[in-house]
């Protein structure tokens, strides 16, 4: 046999594993990998290779398959949200991420693609849910509408405008005619009560005269939700 060429023993395996496996050997091994790694020809050379093996289209559905497997590992998913967080949280990821926004938005075409992107139901509908309640950062335990209350919502006063024909009920004059949406008052005066016996539709004009003579407004509003039971009753009978 050679000089300096010997069969590997088991013994010597173990010895070599534990050399290797030693925190001084991994750190000065670390630290050469990555200055290998940095270089500018090891850089632009893989990503030469890369660019080369993903213009292969089977290449691209291979390793979209075995990402799509890999990020829905359970393992994974629980650990990404903190690792995404902590990589978006750093300055020059944040200044990239600024960078690149400012670029896209100055292009009219990506400008205009980004915008039908957003404005997407689904895209629309997803944002709505997670920015809901106790998932909004400015949610404040639910005060954020007083003195209104918390179900005074835009769904609600939609629902309102429907029921009175999107007509003032004061002047009679539609929310088309008007050229606004109609506002929704409390007949009570107590912002608390959002039942749907005590909302009305108004024109803004209308609006603002029941500011005053308060007991007038609200003899003439209860009078108007008595006919218009009156009249739920009927429909439901007929």
């Amino acid at each position: 046999m050679p000089k300096g060429v010997y069969k590997r023993t088991e013994k010597h395996g173990k010895a070599i594993s534990v050399g290797i496996n030693r925190p001084e050997v991994k750190i000065k091994h670390s630290a050469s990998c990555k200055i290998a790694q940095n270089r500018p020809e090891t850089k632009a050379g893989r990503i030469a290779a890369t660019k080369k093996r993903f213009e292969n289209p089977a290449e691209r559905e291979k390793q979209s398959i075995l990402m799509q497997e890999v990020m829905n590992r359970p393992e994974i998913k629980s650990k990404m949200p903190v690792i995404m967080r902590e990589i978006n949280d750093r300055i020059e990821v944040r200044e990239k991420h600024r960078i690149i926004t400012i670029k896209q938005w100055a292009i009219p075409e990506s400008r205009k693609n980004l915008k039908e992107a957003l404005n997407r139901p689904e895209v629309r509908l997803k944002k709505s849910i997670r920015n809901t309640g106790e998932n909004n950062p400015a949610w404040r335990g639910g005060i954020s509408k007083e003195p209104y209350a918390f179900e005074f919502s835009e769904k609600l006063k939609e629902s309102i405008r429907k029921r009175d024909n999107y007509t003032c009920q004061i002047c009679k004059l539609t929310q088309e005619q008007v050229g606004c949406t109609l506002s929704v008052h409390h007949i009570d005066y107590d912002k608390k009560n959002s039942s749907g016996s005590n909302l009305v539709s108004l024109c803004n004009s209308c609006h603002g005269v029941t500011g005053g003579n308060r007991e007038y407004w609200t003899k003439v509003f209860n009078g108007f939700m008595a006919e218009l039971a009156d009249a739920m009753v009927l429909k439901t009978i007929f």
